[in-house]
């Protein structure tokens, strides 16, 4: 990297701003990319878990009635959404079942990329 240009960026604010801004929209770029990809890797149930667990916590027997699937069902689902970043769990060490879950901001992330991608998919048709 020429160090002039680089001192000359440090002392000139604007100059800063500009860099910084171009590494964001790249950054966010990346990100969708990734939300994207992840979308495709996850199962309608994948989906529907996170799109319930983005407006609050929920138990996994709770996803379990909701989604009208049977327990065991729910924790591969939440087992493998866990492991992905999606969804965490919350503090209960005796029982996992009684574990609030919640999802992530890469979730949200996701969930809305989905979303997103579902209602061009919409439109297209």
């Amino acid at each position: 990297m020429d160090t002039e240009h680089y001192s000359q960026a440090i002392v000139d604010p604007q100059a800063v701003s500009d860099l910084l801004l171009e590494i964001v929209l790249r950054l966010r770029r990346l990100i969708a990319a990734e939300a994207q990809a992840e979308v495709g890797a996850l199962s309608v149930t994948q989906l529907r878990v996170l799109g319930l667990l983005r407006c609050r916590q929920r138990l996994p027997s709770e996803l379990a009635r909701e989604l009208m699937i049977a327990p065991g069902t729910v924790s591969e689902v939440v087992e493998n959404l866990v492991r992905r970043g999606l969804v965490e769990r919350g503090e209960e060490p005796a029982d996992r079942r009684s574990v609030p879950l919640r999802i992530t901001s890469q979730g949200l992330f996701v969930w809305e990329a989905a979303r997103g991608r579902a209602s061009c998919s919409a439109e297209d048709h």
